[in-house]
């Protein structure tokens, strides 16, 4: 009854930030209460799209991609709450999940993520490893000459744009 309510509140309010809050609620209700994933997923959604700074939609929309084992939309997802975690402790968090997220996902972001943590934590003992190990993916990936190509494995043939972004990646 409580979702029929916000739903007719949603379609009947005029003001944007009312119609946002009645999104966000009726979201809860959906995945809280009702157990409706799909639903509430689209009410978090709609509000990331009118709201893409939203910490609320984004972080109810983490745990509801987490379920569903939806790689993509966590990063996507992480990606929000990255840039816009209310403290340090909150950034670090949400990089630490956007790195493991994108090892599996896309492993340049990884990489990023684990550079970012370094620059904010530079005594993690996870983070250093995490990028060392991230250095050795790229320094397995240079050619005898001791230059990168868009290949792998390295098959000895180099090219400057792809040399130039591993020198800059490391």
């Amino acid at each position: 009854e409580q979702a029929a309510v916000l739903e007719r509140f949603v379609e009947a309010a005029e003001d944007e930030n009312e119609q946002l809050a009645a999104r966000l609620d009726l979201g809860t209700v959906y995945a809280q209460f009702l157990g409706a994933t799909d639903k509430a997923r689209a009410c978090f959604e709609q509000v990331l799209k009118k709201r893409p700074t939203d910490f609320h939609a984004a972080s109810a929309l983490r745990a509801l991609y987490t379920d569903a084992n939806d790689q993509q939309g966590l990063l996507r997802v992480l990606e929000v709450l990255v840039d816009y975690s209310p403290d340090l402790e909150s950034r670090l968090e949400m990089l630490r999940a956007l790195g493991q997220v994108a090892g599996e996902v896309r492993k340049e972001r990884a990489f990023d993520a684990y550079r970012q943590l370094f620059e904010l934590s530079p005594a993690d003992a996870e983070v250093r490893s995490a990028l060392e190990a991230a250095v050795g993916v790229i320094d397995a990936a240079r050619n005898p000459g001791a230059a990168w190509r868009y290949d792998w494995p390295p098959i000895g043939d180099n090219d400057t744009s792809v040399t130039g972004w591993m020198v800059f990646a490391l």
